[in-house]
């Protein structure tokens, strides 16, 4: 009789700082400590059962910068749209007509999916497929966040969204490929 593991747990928690450092322009910073044992080691599931297992990196507590940012909006003729407080939003009146460009690191889906249904494993569905890039990848680390460049160019209803983001270096890493995006001299 062979010994399998067959207990299972993560826990996590991330703080939300956010400063208007001038009219339209603020900057956010989120720590996250992450820890967890997955079941089974994340051996012989057809996809992971619970989402932030692959976040973590054993029973020891990892502390870790999720998110780092600045963000800046260039209001234009338009309605006025209130944008409540909430995570890395911070409240302001901005023009239905706007361009927003988000720079740091942050997360890809922060961006380009905004689900509410399932898209936070410590919420919302537990199996990975469910959550994020079952039908696609996007650019991130093995905790899913990446360091890059977004725009936002809303029109009243319509929103016309571009990034540039960084690659791990191997797939599921966490060594992002700087080489992609800087100048290299041999």
């Amino acid at each position: 009789m062979s010994s399998l593991k067959s207990m299972s747990y993560t826990w996590s928690g991330t703080l939300f700082f956010g400063a208007r450092i001038a009219p339209d322009t603020d900057i956010y910073f989120n720590p996250e400590v992450i820890s967890g044992v997955p079941f089974s080691g994340l051996t012989g599931l057809g996809d992971f059962s619970n989402g932030e297992a692959t976040k973590a990196n054993g029973a020891q507590a990892k502390f870790y910068s999720a998110r780092a940012f600045l963000r800046q909006t260039f209001n234009q003729e338009g309605d006025k749209v209130v944008l409540e407080n909430e995570a890395n939003q911070i409240t302001q009146s901005v023009s239905s007509n706007r361009v927003m460009v988000t720079a740091g690191q942050f997360s890809t889906l922060d961006i380009f999916d905004d689900s509410r249904y399932a898209k936070d494993p410590r919420i919302q569905f537990m199996n990975w497929g469910n959550m994020t890039y079952l039908a696609y990848d996007y650019a991130a680390d093995a905790r899913g966040y990446s360091t890059g460049l977004a725009g936002e160019w809303y029109l009243d209803n319509w929103v016309l969204r571009a990034s540039r983001m960084l690659a791990p270096k191997n797939p599921n890493g966490r060594d992002l490929n700087w080489c992609a995006v800087l100048p290299v001299r041999t």
